[in-house]
């Protein structure tokens, strides 16, 4: 029988389980709720309509204390390292998770050659973001829309010289204090001017200069390229993570 787990309440307590570990602070809202087993910890991540549980920990410890908490708190997603992915039953895990890298930094990122730019995009530049990501990256998580998650939505891009939009991305803070990154893409016929290296380093230095303690990013396991460039720039990539829903929706 597995011993019995702590229950913690709210960001703060659990950030501080965690001795502050940038991966937990990153995925913590205000109001989540924790289980705590020795060093090995559980929390909820409400996605929209979604109740997701996150872990973190040595990997044999962290599956037992998911599963025991999955017993009780019944979610419909995890998001969780794939090292615990591995180790749990099939029955108790996704069975098509998307498998991403997580990133972060907490430094602004200097490289020769970046030309730091960029600027933030409000509204009325919606239906050009979309346009853009139809061109240049369809499989992107995040498109312009009504948000899921609570937290502030930013996004940023460049424009060519014709004002036209070569190249965005999205800062989210998913309910939590940390920025995170996603659907930075490049037009196709922008590609090869070091507009993602000029733009990442624009919107990390950006957030960084308003207080974040660190900036972070997802991107797919299959972008290595994407992966060269953003450690390059100074990112560390600390896990593999698989994402998915447990059951279909109904």
């Amino acid at each position: 029988m597995n011993a019995p787990y702590l229950r913690l309440s709210g960001r703060d307590e659990i950030v501080a389980a965690a001795d502050g570990h940038p991966f937990v602070s990153c995925f913590v809202a205000p109001e989540a709720v924790g289980f705590q087993r020795d060093e090995t910890l559980v929390w909820n991540w409400i996605w929209g309509d979604d109740s997701s549980l996150m872990a973190f920990g040595e990997p044999e410890r962290a599956a037992r204390l998911l599963q025991d908490v999955m017993a009780e708190t019944h979610p419909s997603r995890l998001t969780i390292p794939v090292e615990v992915y591995d180790l749990l039953p099939e029955d108790a895990r996704p069975p098509t998770p998307n498998r991403w890298r997580w990133f972060y930094t907490r430094a602004v990122p200097e490289l020769p050659g970046v030309k730091p730019r960029g600027e933030w995009l409000d509204g009325s530049a919606e239906d050009e973001i979309t346009e853009l990501l139809t061109a240049g990256f369809p499989g992107a998580s995040n498109w312009p829309g009504p948000a899921r998650g609570s937290g502030r939505r930013r996004w940023f891009g460049v424009r060519d010289d014709d004002g036209s939009l070569a190249a965005c991305g999205l800062a989210s803070t998913n309910g939590g204090e940390v920025p995170n990154l996603a659907s930075i893409c490049v037009h196709p016929d922008a590609r090869g001017r070091g507009l993602a290296s000029d733009m990442t380093t624009w919107v990390t230095a950006r957030l960084l200069d308003e207080g974040a303690p660190l900036v972070a990013l997802g991107s797919y396991v299959s972008e290595e390229a994407t992966h060269r460039l953003y450690r390059r720039l100074g990112y560390r990539d600390v896990y593999v993570l698989a994402s998915g829903r447990l059951r279909p929706e109904e």
